[in-house]
């Protein structure tokens, strides 16, 4: 794990710089350029496999970076955050696409947006109504590289009542402790990793209400609120919108913090540069379905996420900025 988490780490480090100028385009800063790598991938796991149109995991490594069937115009998705994005959309170094899934809680439709020259993240948003979320996830691809995969639900939240961010289950014994699934979701599963680079992490992307219910807020996140499996550790350099209890950087691993030096050392790091942490500490019986909860207790690849408050799109493009700089460390540990 050491050594991958290394090589992740080098893979971040020479990503090209790129800037995005009035003209929408991106222009490279430097001339390093990623074009191929090692066969050996940092963060193996489960295979996704199409079968009979139906996408399932099982425990071996998947391709890097598949490839859409066709790159579509912004105005050929009906969506409204595709709209909203359509001029940075048509970058020609983007390509935009969307799949459909059937099964359990969907039909999924999912939007996707692919950087054809950097590799990198896999940005995901697997709730719709959050704006902010989606327009970090566009310009993250453009700037550093990578997919993002996205939820699209009219901007709703719930697709047929549930939850698309609980719905992370490959079989209906993994999916029973999860009341809010509507039972085992391969093929959703597969579709949504399908982008995944397993040589990077997925960065899961969030726009949340502010405060939390218990105080007399609206949402469910905040760094002042005590919980077991969402251990809270602000930051006292938090300045700003940096200081809001909504603007949190997520971070998640099967073991407490106080037996995990790595995990330790992350939230530290954030910490000093005046960011919020939430310690995920993911068990198999608290375990809800999330995307971070899948990815961790199966130990497919780490995971990190960032949360802002909804109307505060400037700040998750500050965060997603910071959270880059903590993935190209030379000691970034990968999974916690």
């Amino acid at each position: 794990m050491e050594r991958r988490s290394r090589e992740t780490a080098a893979l971040f480090r020479h990503l090209p710089l790129v800037a995005i100028g009035s003209d929408g385009r991106t222009t490279r800063l430097t001339p390093r350029r990623i074009s191929r790598y090692p066969d050996g991938m940092p963060h193996r796991g489960p295979l996704l496999a199409a079968l009979a149109g139906l996408l399932a995991l099982a425990a071996a490594a998947i391709p890097a970076a598949a490839q859409p069937a066709a790159c579509l115009a912004p105005a050929a998705i009906a969506d409204a955050d595709v709209t909203r994005n359509a001029e940075a959309l048509a970058d020609p170094v983007l390509c935009l696409s969307e799949r459909f899934v059937a099964d359990a809680g969907g039909p999924w439709h999912l939007v996707v947006v692919t950087n054809t020259e950097t590799p990198g993240p896999l940005w995901a948003v697997p709730h719709d109504e959050e704006d902010e979320a989606f327009d970090a996830g566009v310009r993250a691809v453009r700037l550093y590289g990578g997919t993002m995969i996205a939820v699209e639900n009219a901007d709703a939240r719930l697709v047929g009542g549930r939850d698309p961010n609980q719905h992370f289950a490959l079989t209906a014994e993994a999916a029973a402790p999860c009341l809010a699934t509507g039972g085992a979701s391969p093929a959703y599963v597969g579709a949504f990793l399908a982008d995944w680079d397993r040589r990077f992490p997925i960065v899961g992307l969030h726009a949340n209400w502010d405060g939390y219910r218990d105080a007399g807020g609206l949402g469910d996140i905040s760094v002042r609120r005590p919980d077991v499996k969402m251990i809270p550790f602000p930051s006292a350099a938090a300045t700003g919108r940096l200081a809001d209890e909504d603007t949190i950087v997520m971070l998640v691993s099967r073991t407490l913090p106080e037996e995990n030096p790595a995990g330790r050392a992350a939230i530290d790091w954030f910490n000093e540069r005046g960011v919020h942490v939430i310690y995920r500490h993911v068990t198999p019986q608290n375990n809800g379905c999330t995307l971070a909860d899948y990815l961790t207790l199966n130990a497919v690849g780490p995971y990190v996420s960032i949360e802002v408050e909804h109307g505060d799109p400037d700040t998750a493009d500050t965060l997603v900025d910071i959270v880059v700089e903590y993935l190209r460390r030379p000691d970034f540990p990968g999974m916690l």
